[in-house]
């Protein structure tokens, strides 16, 4: 017979997939933490290797007074690390809302899309939160834009929190009401089986809360 395939399989999947306790609220990850008013998350696409051929994500919490903590390097996706993890409203209340801004780091093109939910696109990220009844406006992928000509953008942190590469942030906000593990990733085919992805955890809140 052959040879397993290497890489990922399903007892990977099993060993590192949301578990009943957590997706039924029976417990929680201390790991999980909501961002508290004023925050926002920042999603950068990027290279882990510059100056060669690489795709990757990296992401940051920037608070209520424009500091940046908790950055995360530059990865290509790895199917058991858990890149974000948030706890999702009570049963009945509103979806969770997060404001994100998405980063792209390269002179490439680069189209953000996030599973099990939509999102709506805000030109500023101190803008409120959207109202029920722009639900129609809901966008299933949207371009980053990408680095002017002549910027020294060679997909690194490093360049830009030197001030070396500055591009325009796309800027949204995401109702989270789903559940589970899922995956946010640049929605160019090449990108994304290159490592341009990476998995977020939505957790039920405390059972009875």
């Amino acid at each position: 017979s052959a040879a397993p395939l290497p890489g990922p399989g399903p007892g990977q999947a099993r060993a590192h997939a949301i578990d009943p306790a957590l997706a039924l609220g029976l417990r929680q990850d201390p790991a999980c933490r909501n961002l508290a008013p004023g925050e926002r998350r920042r999603i950068y696409f990027g290279n882990p290797t510059p100056g060669k051929d690489g795709f990757g994500l990296a992401s940051s919490v920037i608070g209520a007074d424009g500091r940046e903590r908790a950055l995360t390097p530059m990865r290509s996706y790895d199917p058991t690390r858990t890149n974000i993890c948030l706890t999702a409203a009570p049963a009945g209340a509103a979806p969770v809302i997060e404001t994100w801004e998405v980063i792209n780091l390269t002179g490439e093109a680069h189209n953000f899309h996030i599973h099990q939910t939509r999102f709506w696109l805000r030109p500023t990220a101190a803008e409120a939160a959207p109202k029920p009844a722009e639900a129609l406006a809901l966008e299933d992928n949207a371009e980053v834009p990408r680095a002017r000509a002549g910027a020294k953008c060679d997909g690194s942190l490093a360049a830009y929190r030197r001030g070396a590469c500055r591009p325009q942030p796309l800027r949204l906000a995401i109702p989270f009401s789903q559940i589970g593990d899922f995956v946010f990733h640049c929605h160019i085919l090449e990108h994304e089986d290159g490592g341009m992805m990476a998995r977020i955890r939505v957790v039920a809140p405390p059972r009875g809360s």
